[in-house]
């Protein structure tokens, strides 16, 4: 079964590289808004809205933090060497069709729920030997 072709087949490194830094850096704004509103509450501070009813100080100081480190990211050279080899890499990765990835996770989620009843069994099983049989074993031992 050959592989369906994905898009990052015919992306170029250097762009996957940019829409990847872009990414990251709006996730790690949004997630450095919520570390800075956390601060600003701890230390019972104001968290002012500026120039727009939704822009607020927090906000601002969690995408400009996650802006300058995305930008430093890309500005140094070895890091952005580093992620273009990445994503040369990514280009020859034969990635598996929707019918594969359907057929393994299926296998999976098979597997898992086996897995489950097996181990359920054995905790049922351990359970009553240490709560029902060997207090019991010792009462007959002891003659209690």
């Amino acid at each position: 079964m050959d592989a369906a072709p994905s898009i990052g087949s015919k992306m170029e490194p250097k762009r996957m590289v940019g829409i990847a830094l872009v990414a990251l850096a709006v996730t790690g704004g949004m997630f450095l808004d919520q570390v800075a509103k956390a601060i600003f509450a701890g230390l019972k501070l104001n968290d002012p809205q500026v120039l727009v009813e939704d822009l607020t100080l927090t906000a601002i100081v969690g995408f400009a933090i996650s802006a300058g480190v995305a930008i430093y990211v890309y500005m140094n050279p070895k890091l952005r060497e580093g992620g273009l080899d990445i994503a040369a890499e990514l280009k020859r990765v034969s990635w598996p069709s929707i019918a594969e990835t359907r057929v393994s996770t299926i296998a999976v989620v098979i597997a898992s729920l086996v897995s489950s009843l097996i181990l359920f069994f054995f905790d049922f099983i351990a359970s009553k030997v240490m709560t029902i049989w060997v207090p019991a074993g010792l009462r007959w031992i002891t003659g209690g």
